[in-house]
């Protein structure tokens, strides 16, 4: 199931990024919901630093076999300079965002977006 890989590689990405220690931000994501080619990717937390790549990768594995890609940002309290370059990437490929607060709107450089 693809909830749990994911579950998996936040489990194993807590321990591999260097330097982590408890309190240090942390990203979840979760695979909210799965329908033929399209797939709902849910992030709770701060998309900063070392999380980055790590949400990247989870939606390019998606958008490589050719899913539909909503990523829900609704979770997200704040993203860092990489974090948004990232996210505007992802948009660019056909990645729809929905749920971001107008804080992380902001911060993505989108007015008026849900």
């Amino acid at each position: 199931m693809h909830g749990g890989r994911v579950a998996m590689m936040l489990a194993r990405a807590d321990w591999c990024v260097a330097g982590w220690k408890e309190g240090d931000p942390v990203l979840r994501i979760s695979n909210a919901a799965e329908a033929g080619a399209r797939v709902t990717l849910k992030a709770e937390g701060t998309l900063v630093g070392d999380w980055v790549p790590l949400l990247e990768a989870e939606c390019v594995r998606h958008l490589d076999v050719r899913r539909l890609v909503e990523l829900d940002l609704a979770g997200v309290s704040f993203v860092d300079r990489e974090g948004a370059a990232m996210v505007r990437g992802l948009i660019a490929r056909g990645v729809d965002v929905i749920g971001a607060s107008a804080l992380v709107n902001a911060l993505l450089g989108r007015s008026g977006t849900s």
